[in-house]
This record gives structure tokens, C-alpha cells and sequence, in this order.
């Protein structure tokens, strides 16, 4: 009997947590008006579209050479190319399948080579390169927090340093020797515990990363960003909003970070309202701060998803044939 409640409560919390964020995005354009909305994202002329859609894959082709390098550092051999087709891949099964973070981190295992019989240094690879990801994030908000000096925003300063900080150990932490034995201790949490118990004695403790590769790791991350700040920033101008980087910059961080709080799918609602209720503070029309927030993420996840369907349909065909 529990065998059988369990998968039907988690599917239940997956569809729960699919309307919670179809609700409030709708609460959202009823609040401030789906006309005043709709006519702010058809003022986006398709070329900018286009441009940022375009920031965002370069984005994610240096996400993959991060990927890469970290994987070649623990013998799991994953080639850029490869990389980049797991990164594309990942934002298409996690846009359409229901399974948020979980379904990110299965597509990663399922398609990184030597992930079954390396598990441990697998998950601890994927683990640390979401995590170089969120701390690089993170830091570049917290940078922007403290030259803005924003009143009134105590909350969102403690959120950006914990997260830059959390996530910055968790990244070196993972790829210390002692990484598979941590991850073994882990296993009684939902999304590692069946993963983790596989995990055996025998199996190699990753490579302690070098101060050159967390350099490396580090500075991609921060140019992966750069490119989601830019993509933002020339959105918003072609929607007639005049906002300076710094802005554009805290804002876009503090909302992705509200996005990973496990609620609702992919984070959205979370930080469609975040996106609102922070640029209300430079005088922004919540209008115009919902329809940026989802002009960004039509363009730079939906429109990366599709992409990464189409990437994930020439690679199942290919190998039928």
C-alpha cells in the first residue's frame, strides 16, 4: 500500500505545484491587466528577441564547457559538444515534464557518459556545476545589491549572500576526496536516496579540484550570467523600460534565486511576482515589470527549450538510423 501512495503523492505534488505557478502567473496578468501586458510584449521587436534568444544558447554553450571540464576532471569523458546537447536537453525535459529539479538532475545522469558505473562522481559533477552556477549568480546580484544600495531590501541583501555563499562550499565541497561518502550520507533525502545507495564502497573519491580549474569554473559561470544580464537588459529597453545594468542585474538574480524554492514548476510565478514587487522600488509599473520578467523567460527558457527539443529529436533520430 505505501509502495503505491508514494508514486501517486508525488505526482499529485507535481500537478499541485504545475497549477500553483499556472495561478499566480494568472493572478499576475489579472492584477495589472492582460491588454496593458499583451501590448507591452508585442512592442518587442523580433530581432531583439532573436538577439537575446541568442545570448542565452551562447550562455549555455559556456555552461556546457564548464560542465565539461569539471566532468574530464573525475574521468567521466564528456566532450563540449555532448555538454551542451545535455544542457539543451535539460531545459527541454524540464520545461514539459513535471518533475522540476529532479527532472534536471536525471537528464544529466541519464545522458553523462560513465555516470552508471562512476555514480557517486557523477552526481557529485552535477551537483557542483549547478552550484558554480547559483554562487556566480548570486555574487554578481550581491555585488549589484551593495553599489545600488537599495532601502528597505535587508531580506533580499541576507537571500543573495547565503545563496553565493551556500553554494559556493557545496561546489568545493563536492569535488573533495571525501565526496562520495557525504553524498552516501545524504541518502535519506527524497532526490538522492535511491541514487545514493547504489553508490559503493569500491568506487574512486573525485579528484580535489585545482585552483586553476576553480578559476576557470568560476569565471565561466560569471560570463554565463553576464550573457543572461545582457539578454534581459536589451529585452527591457525594447519594451521602453530605462533600466541600468545594476538594476536589471539584482533584480534578474534575486528573482532566479526565488525560483529555486521548490513550489512551483521551474519557479515560475516566483519570480514573475519577485521581478514586480522588487522593480516597484525603481518606480517600474507592475505592468511593465510582469512583462518583462515573462518576455525573459518566453525568450531565454522557453525559447532555449525549443531549441533543445529540436536538439533532442536530431539526436533520437540519428540514432535510429
Amino acid at each position: 500500500m505505501d509502495e503505491i501512495s508514494t508514486p501517486v503523492s508525488r505526482r499529485l505534488v507535481r500537478a499541485l505545484r504545475v497549477v500553483l505557478a499556472v495561478a499566480i502567473v494568472a493572478l499576475l496578468v489579472h492584477w495589472v491587466g492582460p491588454t496593458e501586458v499583451r501590448a507591452r510584449l508585442a512592442a518587442c521587436p523580433p530581432s531583439v528577441a532573436l538577439a537575446a534568444l541568442a545570448a542565452a544558447l551562447l550562455g549555455q554553450w559556456l555552461g556546457a564547457l564548464r560542465f565539461a571540464q569539471l566532468a574530464r576532471l573525475q574521468g567521466l569523458p564528456l566532450t563540449r559538444t555532448d555538454a551542451f546537447g545535455i544542457n539543451l536537453s535539460t531545459v527541454f525535459y524540464s520545461l514539459f515534464l513535471p518533475g522540476g529539479t529532479a527532472t534536471s538532475w536525471i537528464v544529466r545522469l541519464l545522458r553523462l557518459p560513465g555516470a552508471r558505473a562512476k555514480l557517486g562522481l557523477a552526481l557529485a559533477v552535477i551537483a557542483a556545476d549547478r552550484a558554480f552556477a547559483t554562487s556566480a549568480g548570486a555574487m554578481l546580484g550581491l555585488i549589484a545589491d551593495l553599489m545600488l544600495r537599495v532601502p528597505a531590501t535587508f531580506v533580499v541583501t541576507t537571500g543573495l549572500g547565503a545563496a553565493t555563499l551556500g553554494a559556493a562550499v557545496i561546489a568545493w565541497t563536492l569535488l573533495l576526496p571525501d565526496a562520495p561518502a557525504w553524498l552516501r550520507r545524504l541518502r535519506k533525502l527524497p532526490l538522492l536516496r535511491r541514487l545514493a545507495t547504489r553508490i559503493t564502497r569500491s568506487e574512486p573519491a573525485p579528484e580535489p579540484l585545482t585552483g586553476v580549474a576553480v578559476g576557470r569554473a568560476g569565471l565561466l559561470s560569471v560570463a554565463v550570467h553576464g550573457l543572461g544580464i545582457f539578454a534581459w537588459w536589451i529585452l527591457a529597453r525594447a519594451i521602453g523600460l530605462d533600466l541600468g545594468l545594476l538594476e536589471i542585474t539584482w533584480v534578474r538574480s534575486a528573482s532566479q534565486i526565488v525560483g529555486l524554492l521548490p513550489v512551483t514548476v521551474g519557479g515560475l510565478g516566483l519570480r514573475e511576482g519577485t521581478t514586480v514587487l522588487l522593480l516597484a522600488l525603481f518606480h517600474v509599473a507592475a505592468a511593465d515589470a510582469l512583462a518583462l520578467s515573462l518576455l525573459a523567460f518566453l525568450v531565454t527558457v522557453l525559447g532555449v527549450g525549443v531549441v533543445g527539443g529540436t536538439w533532442e529529436a536530431a539526436r533520437l533520430l540519428r540514432q535510429r538510423t
